[in-house]
């Protein structure tokens, strides 16, 4: 019982740390709305800034 007890505290910890490094990374990220949209297999990422209010073509990716 006690390395369960163990294992899920290792885990807890784990799960902490990830919480914290994506908690920086969406301070990190910029403000706005991403929207994503497919359109003959290739995926376009329109990014709306919240400030600009306009929206902003990053490159496309293909599917």
């Amino acid at each position: 019982m006690d390395s369960l007890h163990a294992l899920l505290l290792a885990e807890h910890d784990k799960v902490l740390q990830q919480i914290d490094v994506l908690e920086k990374r969406i301070k990190a990220a910029p403000k706005g709305t991403l929207h994503v949209v497919k359109y003959k297999g290739k995926s376009w990422f329109k990014r709306y800034d919240s400030e600009r209010k306009q929206p902003t073509f990053p490159k496309a990716t293909s599917a």
